[in-house]
């Protein structure tokens, strides 16, 4: 079933073997199309590997599955601005949307208070892009 292809892909991921872990989730996923867990460890896994476009697609796919998860959020925009840095406007929609979320989660305290320091730093670097 789904969660047994979840687990092993997750087991996959911990032994650093990408293309097993890819592989279990992916059938994962072909058994239940909204698997938030296993389009985020896909997401997981692209990231780990640099493959920024990649995981930012499969996060953002996680986040159509479960809108309420911050994490997915959180590494969409690392994805995103990883991809490419030096473009604000992206890069900071990214960052609000995880801010934005992580703002009704206890848990995320840290993580929201560094992206929205973060945050403000785009945002001058954006300003002063704009003026030359």
């Amino acid at each position: 079933d789904q969660f047994t292809h979840y687990m092993q892909g997750k087991s996959y991921q911990k032994l650093e073997k990408p293309a097993e872990a890819i592989a279990c989730f992916e059938k994962s996923v072909q058994l239940k199309k909204k698997n938030y867990d296993a389009l985020f460890g896909l997401g997981q896994v692209f990231l780990s590997q640099g493959k920024y476009l990649n995981a930012a697609n499969y996060f953002d796919q996680a986040l159509k599955a479960n809108t309420t998860k911050h994490l997915a959020a959180y590494n969409y925009a690392i994805a995103v601005e990883s991809q490419e840095p030096e473009n604000y406007v992206t890069n900071i929609e990214a960052w609000e949307k995880f801010v934005r979320l992580a703002k009704s989660n206890p848990k995320a305290r840290t993580e929201l208070a560094e992206a929205e320091n973060h945050l403000k730093e785009l945002r001058e670097a954006k300003k002063q892009k704009d003026l030359q």
